[in-house]
C-alpha cells in the first residue's frame, strides 16, 4: 500500500513539475535569410517564429546594433562628416505591425485559433550594400489587463551572420 502511496504521490509530482515547464516552453527565433543581401533602399525580410506561443501575448522587435561607418564604398548616402546608420526598423514597412517607440515594433494577438507555432515577418530598411545589425524579438504573455509577462527573447542578424563577422552569410 505504501509504495502505490508514493506511487501515486511521485507520479503527481511529476506531473505538476511537467505542467509548469509547459507554461514557460514558448519560444522565439529570429531568423535571418542568406539569400537576401543588403542594398541600398532595400528592405531585407526577417522571420520572427513563435513556437508554443500563449493564448493572448505580444512580439516586440527592435533593432539593437547596426553597422554606421563613413566613407564612399561602405556607406549611403555619402555624407563624411558623421555616421550614418545603415539600417533602421520603420513602420512603414511593416505593415500588422503598431509603433511602441521609433525603431521599436510590436504585433499583439486576442485568441487563440489552435495555431501553436507561427512565422511573422519583419522587414529591416537597409541604406548600405554593406550593412548589418542585431535584431531582438521578445515574446510576451497577457497576465492582466495591461501586464505582461516575458517569456524568451532571441537576437539574429539582418542580413543572417552566423559567424558574426559582420558579412552575409551565403554570399
Amino acid at each position: 500500500m505504501k509504495t502505490m502511496i508514493r506511487f501515486i504521490l511521485l507520479f503527481s509530482l511529476f506531473s505538476l513539475l511537467g505542467m509548469f515547464n509547459a507554461a514557460f516552453a514558448a519560444k522565439v527565433y529570429v531568423l535571418g535569410d542568406p539569400s537576401e543581401l543588403p542594398e541600398r533602399n532595400k528592405t531585407l525580410p526577417v522571420r520572427i517564429r513563435v513556437v508554443d506561443r500563449p493564448t493572448y501575448g505580444k512580439l516586440v522587435i527592435q533593432l539593437t546594433e547596426t553597422s554606421s561607418m563613413k566613407g564612399y564604398t561602405t556607406n549611403y548616402p555619402v555624407d563624411d562628416s558623421k555616421d550614418i546608420i545603415d539600417m533602421l526598423l520603420l513602420k512603414s514597412d511593416n505593415s500588422g505591425w503598431k509603433e511602441v517607440s521609433t525603431g521599436v515594433l510590436e504585433v499583439e494577438w486576442a485568441s487563440y485559433t489552435g495555431v501553436t507555432t507561427f512565422e511573422k515577418k519583419v522587414y529591416v530598411r537597409c541604406y548600405d550594400y554593406g550593412a548589418w545589425g542585431k535584431l531582438k524579438a521578445t515574446l510576451y504573455e497577457k497576465i492582466g489587463e495591461n501586464s505582461y509577462r516575458k517569456l524568451d527573447e532571441d537576437i539574429g542578424t539582418a542580413p543572417r551572420d552566423e559567424n558574426n563577422n559582420h558579412i552575409a552569410d551565403g554570399w
